[in-house]
């Protein structure tokens, strides 16, 4: 049986031949998460990231979720963003849950712009 990964491995496992797909940042943001807990019942709750990347990121709850399955998290400013679980992870000694994300659809507002999200203003 193979053993669990622990957050610290999961946060720094490499995706590409040994590169990540997109550069990961810590950065504390709360958001409202809005989604279905393991049995099937619906919650809202405080969430804070612990890292985030233009694709997604890490962030700490106290639901437990399914991989696979999406949320909705909603920023102080209304604005509202799909994420799929990639991976779970609970923390008993706390109480805390950690879900590995990466954003659906809509990535434009995020709170980290990748490349194709920045428009360039022509001076006139």
């Amino acid at each position: 049986m193979q053993a669990m990964a622990t957050l610290e491995t999961r946060l720094a496992r490499p995706r590409t031949n040994g590169m990540r797909t997109a550069k990961r940042i810590p950065l504390k943001v709360k958001f409202l998460v809005v989604g279905q807990d393991t049995s099937g019942n619906p919650f809202e709750t405080e969430g804070e990231t612990l890292v985030v990347s233009p694709i997604g990121g890490c962030l700490s709850l106290t639901q437990d979720v399914r991989e696979g399955d999406n949320l909705k998290l909603v920023a102080s400013n209304g604005k509202t963003f799909t994420a799929n679980v990639r991976w779970f992870k609970c923390d008993v000694s706390c109480n805390l849950r950690y879900v590995g994300f990466r954003l659906l659809e809509p990535k434009m507002g995020w709170v980290i712009a990748d490349g194709t999200q920045l428009t360039v203003r022509a001076s006139v």
